[in-house]
């Protein structure tokens, strides 16, 4: 009777545990389907995610690619326009100085003929005034001294020495305007380069 109720029991214990096993294997298959199941939605949600994170990068490079695009053609173009506006002044500063100079130079030149215009005037004066008073005085008086100098000098000078006096003076006048005028054009250039 031991061997029965022990062969019983052991019987009893057999079918509890394959029950539980069965049991337990329909469960884990089960779980096992639902762990797959979340995981998969897991991977389409980050997967989903990702897409779309990628393709807001995306839009949003392009969207920065083209504002730099923009905004480094709008500099370029501001640039240009500067350079432009400084080359122009630059360019009449240098038109205008060129015509200040031509005209100063025009106003020394017509100084200068003036002037040495005026200087034959008086020494034509001189000399004609000097053949005057020796013509009246060779008629008043019954002298008759025939002229040894060939023509009138002006305080010690004959009018050619004056003319080559008056063309040395003219000449080292120009030179010197010549000279500080094209030293103001320079200084001129430099100020406005460095501006």
């Amino acid at each position: 009777m031991k061997k029965k109720i022990l062969t019983i029991s052991l019987l009893i214990i057999s079918l509890l545990f394959s029950f539980t096993v069965c049991y337990a294997e329909d469960n884990m298959k089960k779980e096992s389907d639902e762990a797959k199941d979340a995981v998969k939605n897991v991977e389409n949600s980050v997967e989903n995610a990702a897409r779309n994170t990628g393709n807001a990068i995306q839009d949003g490079a392009s969207k920065a690619g083209n504002a730099i695009q923009d905004g480094a053609n709008k500099a370029g173009n501001a640039i240009q326009n500067g350079a432009n506006n400084v080359g122009n002044a630059i360019q009449n500063g240098a038109n205008d100085a060129g015509n200040e100079f031509q005209n100063s130079m025009n106003k020394a030149g017509n100084s200068i003929q003036n002037g040495m215009n005026s200087i034959n005037n008086a020494l034509n004066n001189n000399q004609n005034n000097d053949g005057n008073n020796n013509q009246d005085e060779n008629q008043n008086s019954d002298y008759n001294a025939t002229r040894t100098s060939e023509e009138g000098t002006f305080m010690g000078m004959t009018s050619n020495t004056w003319s080559w006096l008056i063309l040395g003076i003219a000449a080292i006048a120009i030179i010197a305007l010549v000279w500080y005028y094209s030293i103001q054009l320079n200084h001129n250039k430099n100020h406005n380069n460095r501006d």
